[in-house]
């Protein structure tokens, strides 16, 4: 390596390779250079702030919304479990109900990611819902992006850091998502089932939920890119960078903005460098 290196210093400094000062500046500048040449870029988010949640009672509430949602549909997110988190994490839910199974919920942990929607008929039986999750690894104070696409009872995919990986089926339901229970409400870092409320604990950011099934490559292309709020098919798009208050703006046409619950956190977040960021 350091032959190759030498070499390459000598064709771009003609000088004699001398173990001197000058000499060692100009190796350190080559370093550098070549650092940068080779170091991917990540363009998720300029502001690059997020919420951290408690995992107790914070979590952000956008009202009674998406009573109209069907199949198909796609939802992603940032996310980084907290260590100390040991159940289940709720990152999104469009509708939560206490009478029936309705509209969907994303839920991961440290060992899985799991998407799954309800079918309106009932509740507190498998039969009533579908879903799709898959084990992985999610360590624990790390960011990784999640997304799923749900395209009908029987297709689903799961995503993690762009790449799509293999799951197993859930639920027994072969019906489509109903989400027109007027009970329900869409959150973010909250989930309730089976009467037993659920909280994510950790950080969060760039929620975005779209109603058609994106394809593999837009799901790519998407981890590194921020949206304009204008693309087709996007109807909730939450970056988190408001310095304050208590509002998450909804840069999506549909303007469904939330309210914070409890008392999450802004924080500046840090974009984790990334091989599938092109």
């Amino acid at each position: 390596m350091f032959i190759h290196i030498k070499s390459l210093v000598n064709k771009l400094y003609p000088a004699k390779f001398e173990c001197n000062c000058y000499a060692l500046l100009k190796f350190a500048v080559l370093l550098v250079m070549m650092c940068l040449a080779t170091t991917p870029v990540f363009s998720q988010k300029n502001n690059s702030r997020g919420l951290r949640l408690d995992g107790k009672q914070d979590y952000v509430d956008f009202g009674n919304r998406y009573q109209d949602l069907k199949l198909p549909f796609t939802i992603s997110a940032w996310i980084n479990i907290d260590r100390s988190n040991f159940y289940l994490a709720p990152v999104f839910s469009s509708r939560n109900c206490f009478s029936n199974y309705s509209g969907f919920s994303l839920v991961v942990d440290k060992n899985y990611i799991h998407i799954q929607y309800g079918d309106g008929f009932g509740a507190k039986h498998h039969a009533f819902r579908k879903g799709m999750e898959v084990s992985v690894d999610l360590p624990a104070d790390e960011w990784h992006h999640v997304t799923a696409v749900v395209k009908d009872h029987a297709t689903m995919e799961l995503y993690l850091d762009g790449i799509k990986i293999e799951g197993e089926m859930t639920g027994t339901s072969g019906h489509g998502m109903d989400s027109s229970s007027p009970e329900g409400f869409t959150s973010a870092g909250y989930f309730i089932s089976n009467d037993v409320k659920y909280f994510y604990k950790g950080a969060i950011d760039d929620i975005r939920l779209w109603n058609r099934a994106l394809s593999q490559d837009e799901i790519s292309r998407s981890v590194c890119n921020t949206l304009t709020g204008n693309e087709a098919g996007l109807i909730g798009y939450w970056t988190f960078d408001e310095n304050s208050g208590k509002v998450c703006y909804d840069k999506s046409s549909n303007k469904f903005h939330g309210t914070l619950v409890g008392n999450p956190q802004r924080e500046p977040t840090t974009p984790p460098s990334t091989e599938n960021c092109r």
